[in-house]
């Protein structure tokens, strides 16, 4: 509502006039007269359209493009390799083929590229296995049986697992960037801090085996990975 502790209306214009009591505690709002406070949600929804009309002119952000019949497989694997060019409206934003975001996300890649991203297969591949046996893999080695814990999937929306890793990385078409496989990695253990309490075994072998896997991407921080 705008209120304060800090009070800068002169003391002589309320002392006297306004009762204090102990324990109570003085606050200031101050009332702007060229507000139209009955009705400001009204002021600021015109402020809004005003806004919206000005970007119209300016960008064509606005226009919807119909979406990409994306198929996937088991495990999120797409059925096809989709190339950068094909998504609609991103031609008509401005995007050109010799953008750096075309070399480093295109999925449907050339000869060339397969052979630049092998170095980055290995890493992730090198990395999955050494979590994969580790000591503290076990909770995470396959996706959570829904018979064993009826409600695991009512509270995890978005499960992981090194299984499920594993099949997208074999595929070569999913983790394009270590950003993708860091962030799957990094979901699994949020997902085990999300479902488990702090004491149970599942909760403490989430920390040890992200501790781990974060000190092996820090032993390997000078390799080049994008």
């Amino acid at each position: 509502m705008g209120f304060t502790k800090e009070i800068h209306l002169e003391k002589e214009r309320w002392q006297g006039y306004l009762k204090e009591y102990d324990g109570g505690v003085l606050m200031e709002c101050n009332i702007y007269p060229k507000l139209p406070y009955t009705s400001l949600s009204t002021v600021i929804h015109q402020q809004r359209q005003a806004i919206d009309e000005k970007i119209k002119e300016l960008s064509n952000c606005h226009i919807i493009y119909p979406g990409i019949d994306f198929q996937k497989k088991e495990f999120g694997i797409p059925r096809r390799g989709i190339k950068v060019e094909d998504i609609p409206g991103l031609r008509e934003a401005g995007w050109t083929r010799d953008q750096w975001g075309y070399s480093r996300f295109m999925i449907n890649a050339s000869t060339d590229r397969v052979g630049n991203q092998r170095p980055l297969y290995t890493f992730m591949h090198t990395l999955l296995k050494m979590m994969m046996d580790s000591a503290d893999a076990w909770p995470f080695k396959e996706p959570v049986n829904a018979h064993d814990v009826p409600d695991y999937y009512e509270v995890i929306k978005n499960p992981m697992d090194l299984q499920t890793m594993l099949k997208r990385l074999e595929s070569e078409q999913y983790y394009v960037t270590f950003d993708m496989f860091c962030a799957d990695v990094e979901r699994m253990f949020q997902n085990a801090r999300c479902y488990n309490s702090p004491g149970t075994i599942y909760y403490k072998c989430a920390t040890r085996l992200e501790n781990f896997f974060l000190s092996k991407v820090r032993a390997c921080s000078g390799t080049q990975i994008k």
